[in-house]
């Protein structure tokens, strides 16, 4: 859609992710934790790739919650949307 300016993602499943395929050269930010277990940093790369690129940010020890990485989180998804929507 044209009114879509980019995605985040956090921990993303690749299944049914193939409507990420039209945002062509919008931004995108995934974020997964490298011991999610329950949906491996390769789901991510899947979206990654279906989306035509993006940054992934891998939280080195954290799990599918993301829960020990609260400001990292909002600094990335706040610096991600200032970046992808300039004033």
């Amino acid at each position: 859609s044209p009114a879509v300016s980019g995605g985040i993602t956090f921990a993303p499943r690749s299944a049914r992710c193939e409507p990420a395929v039209p945002l062509g050269a919008r931004p995108v930010l995934l974020i997964h934790g490298s011991r999610d277990s329950i949906l491996p940093v390769e789901a991510s790369k899947a979206v990654q790739q279906l989306a035509g690129g993006g940054e992934l940010v891998v939280l080195e020890g954290e799990d599918h919650l993301l829960a020990g990485a609260h400001d990292e989180l909002v600094d990335r998804t706040l610096a991600f949307v200032r970046a992808a929507m300039p004033a």
